[in-house]
């Protein structure tokens, strides 16, 4: 790792972070192992969420996921660039911006 961590989220067996302003990493909750890279190139992910199937997280114009184990992403909803909090339940991705509470389901 060479970048300072930004934002962390965790489930029941890993943790989920962000890199600098462009990586979601992976690590075992238990320091087992070394860091995996989910997915890269992104435009700086604001906060994370997981429901520990997926990472989900807020960029400046978007909701999107990964699957816990990386892969392609997958972009959920456009949010016009004022989207800031993000949260999962077992159906639904809920975020917030600057006058009101989202919801999208299915995630």
């Amino acid at each position: 790792m060479t970048s300072a961590i930004d934002v962390v989220v965790a489930d029941s067996v890993n943790l989920y972070f962000t890199e600098g302003e462009d990586e979601i990493l992976s690590i075992p909750a238990n320091g087992s192992g070394p860091p995996v890279v989910l997915v890269s190139g992104l435009s700086g992910p604001l906060e994370l969420a997981t429901d520990g199937v997926s990472v989900y997280w807020v960029d400046a114009t978007t909701i999107s996921k990964v699957p816990i184990t990386g892969g392609a992403a997958t972009t959920l909803y456009s949010t016009g660039g004022d989207a800031a909090f993000i949260a999962v339940d077992g159906t639904s991705v809920f975020w917030t911006n600057s006058w009101e509470i989202l919801k999208l389901t299915p995630k």
